[in-house]
């Protein structure tokens, strides 16, 4: 008996020797963020969604109308190698509005709704363009798809099959301003 777990012992010992004279070998993963864009893009996009105040007016102890319908607000920058800066963009967001659906969980469209917009931006201190962008009726943003980009020299980009601009907001929701 003792002749045998010895035997086993050696035999273990010498291919575990064995398998580490071998060359290890090692994987690369690439991991895309949330915020990358898909495809060939000259503009560098990020998308986060934004925070929306909730508040409801009171006056004299009763409610009053809702101005603003609920919505989603997603804050999109901007960075180009244009020399002028960007000042508007046509824009498609895809989303989820609050009526009750199925999904698909892997190879779903990216939402029941679809609209189009146009976002004024204004230049930030690190040399890219944002926009605070209110989409009435969304409960949820999957995506927004640049369709055509004004520069401030007048210039107009538009978007072609070879270079199609869309990015994911980043799915961090901040419960404050930042």
């Amino acid at each position: 008996m003792n002749r045998t777990s010895a035997a086993a012992a050696l035999l273990i010992c010498s291919s575990m020797l064995l398998a580490q004279d071998r060359p290890q070998t090692s994987t690369s993963v690439l991991v895309l963020p949330f915020n990358s864009t898909f495809g060939v893009c000259p503009i560098g996009m990020h998308a986060r969604q934004g925070v929306w105040d909730h508040t409801i007016t009171v006056r004299q102890g009763e409610q009053q109308k809702f101005n603003t319908p609920f919505g989603q607000r997603i804050v999109l920058a901007l960075v180009d190698a244009h020399s002028a800066p960007i000042v508007a963009a046509t824009l498609v967001v895809r989303g989820f509005d609050g009526k009750n659906h199925m999904v698909q969980t892997v190879g779903g469209d990216g939402g029941n709704v679809t609209r189009n917009l146009r976002a004024v931006f204004a230049k930030q201190a690190d040399g890219s363009v944002s926009a605070d962008i209110y989409v009435p009726g969304f409960t949820s943003v999957t995506s927004l798809q640049l369709q055509s980009v004004s520069y401030a020299d007048g210039s107009v980009w538009r978007v072609t099959a070879s270079n199609a601009c869309r990015v994911v907001p980043d799915p961090l929701m901040l419960v404050a301003a930042h």
